[in-house]
């Protein structure tokens, strides 16, 4: 949000109507370039994250399709427990992505081998 407007009960409001940064006029150049790099950088790790998601989901399915039931239920199973040590050891939602991305991969690969 640009605004004239810089008081305090006027920033709460702007970011509780949605704003994600308040810059006031006049505008300093060198401090929106640094919100815009930085709302740039969250919206790629955004997208990075959506997209392994839906990679995983995608291999969930494949998976499912190309193994018989008894190997499904045992994929599912170190693919459990794979989140669950990951959720031990207190990994970012992005290492535990790409640790069940992996999981998933190699499965795959053990069955097309």
């Amino acid at each position: 949000m640009i605004t004239v407007l810089n008081d305090i009960a006027d920033r709460i409001h702007g970011y509780k109507i949605g704003a994600d940064q308040f810059l006031v006029k006049p505008v300093d150049y060198n401090e929106l370039h640094a919100i815009l790099d930085s709302l740039f950088g969250k919206k790629s790790m955004f997208d990075e994250m959506e997209s392994r998601g839906t990679v995983i989901e995608s291999l969930n399915v494949l998976l499912k399709q190309c193994l018989p039931s008894e190997a499904v239920v045992v994929a599912d199973r170190k693919f459990h427990y794979c989140r669950k040590l990951c959720d031990y050891l207190n990994l970012s939602k992005n290492e535990t992505e790409q640790g069940l991305l992996l999981v998933r991969i190699q499965d795959i690969i053990a069955t097309l081998c």
